[in-house]
């Protein structure tokens, strides 16, 4: 199955920032991998031109990130 990424929502926080909901589906054990590197990678970047990582939900097959 292929990796399939979702702009699902997003919300306003209460300083007004915008917070996106993204889910990622996959069934692949390499995507999986590279899903678990990459946020891994996310979560150890602080930068004002790169997008935060807030949080990280994990499902069967299913990822949902806040960024």
């Amino acid at each position: 199955m292929a990796l399939i990424v979702r702009d699902d929502a997003f919300v306003r926080t209460d300083n007004m920032s915008e917070v996106h909901f993204k889910s990622i589906h996959t069934q692949d054990a390499k995507d999986l991998r590279n899903l678990h590197r990459e946020i891994a990678v996310m979560r150890s970047l602080e930068h004002p031109h790169i997008v935060r990582l807030h949080d990280v939900f994990e499902v069967i097959y299913a990822f949902f990130v806040v960024v």
